[in-house]
């Protein structure tokens, strides 16, 4: 109720949540249960902590701290047949890492969404990543999405595309010879995740508004998320899992597995960085957007837009209200 951070270090394990300030205490289910020197008129059920809207898809868990979430049903509708092969409630997260980008948060999110700069700028993505694939590549109706659509469907898996408002997915398939995202194209883990086979199943990506992407292979999954710490800050975080009985050593080795999305994420870093250092010339001027290479950029962009106007139309009769009052 002062601000005061009840889990300032993110994570672990507790019997009850206590606010290391005035010690009140919650349950987790974020009842107040303890207050002390509150008038007799204090009510604890008007000030637990504030709730949060919690769904789940096959082994990958969703949170949306609105107040009036967007609907979650279509999204589950059409994404879980395709995630649902992968298996991930039998997957684990054997690596984490967070990275510190000096860069507003739109930047580093406009990067993650088009690979227009990959092919001269991650030498060691494009190994195996088709960073050229063109717009109707990306729409799933090129000529190398058809065949590998028929390949998938051999399989019993889904490739899509299919979206929504503040969602997408699709299927793709990578380089000739490379059936995962690792610096030789090769797997990083000798066990596969779900049943997918060989393996050799292409990459389901899957984006969320505003802020993560992800990818889940024939062997590894990986997860992304930029979290704006200011104007001129952004944290990524990034996240392995394998399947859960893999061990370390045996079945993968932890620098092999992560060191393609390491490298890329400094990559990106250094160039998110130098693009924000360009904005905030004088002599900067905005360019246009590339329909085809950045199709999912404008799609961000017109989402973020959306979003900003309706909060300033909801939001203006209560800033008047206040400034009379």
């Amino acid at each position: 109720h002062r601000g005061a951070q009840i889990c300032p270090v993110g994570r672990g394990r507790v019997p009850r949540l206590m606010c290391p300030y005035h010690g009140w205490t919650y349950e987790l289910d974020g009842r107040l249960i303890h207050s002390t020197r509150m008038p007799d008129d204090f009510d604890p059920g008007q000030h637990g902590l504030r709730p949060a809207h919690l769904e789940t898809i096959a082994g990958t868990i969703y949170v949306c701290l609105a107040d009036d979430p967007p609907p979650f049903a279509p999204f589950r509708e059409h994404f879980e047949p395709l995630l649902a092969p992968h298996a991930l409630h039998e997957a684990k997260v054997v690596a984490e890492t967070t990275l510190v980008e000096k860069a507003n948060w739109k930047l580093v999110m406009e990067n993650a969404r088009e690979c227009y700069h990959c092919a001269g700028r991650h030498p060691e993505l494009s190994k195996a990543f088709p960073v050229r694939r063109s717009k109707a590549e990306y729409e799933g109706t090129g000529d190398l999405s058809n065949a590998f659509r028929a390949k998938m469907q051999q399989r019993g898996l889904g490739v899509g595309p299919v979206s929504g408002e503040w969602w997408q997915a699709s299927r793709f398939p990578l380089n000739d010879g490379c059936v995962s995202l690792t610096m030789d194209g090769q797997p990083s883990v000798k066990m596969t995740l779900g049943q997918v086979g060989d393996g050799d199943v292409g990459s389901l990506r899957w984006a969320l508004e505003p802020h993560s992407f992800c990818h889940v292979l024939g062997d590894y999954a990986f997860m992304f998320s930029a979290m704006p710490t200011g104007p001129l800050e952004t944290i990524v975080t990034s996240k392995w899992l394998v399947h859960k009985d893999a061990v370390q050593g045996v079945d993968y080795d932890e620098e092999r597995l992560t060191e393609l999305w390491t490298k890329t994420n400094y990559q990106d870093r250094d160039l998110a960085e130098n693009n924000q250092r360009g904005v905030n010339s004088v002599g900067y001027t905005p360019g246009p957007y590339s329909t085809d290479a950045e199709s999912l950029v404008l799609r961000f962009t017109n989402w973020y837009c959306e979003r900003a106007r309706s909060f300033i139309e909801e939001n203006s009769g209560q800033s008047n209200a206040r400034r009379v009052n």
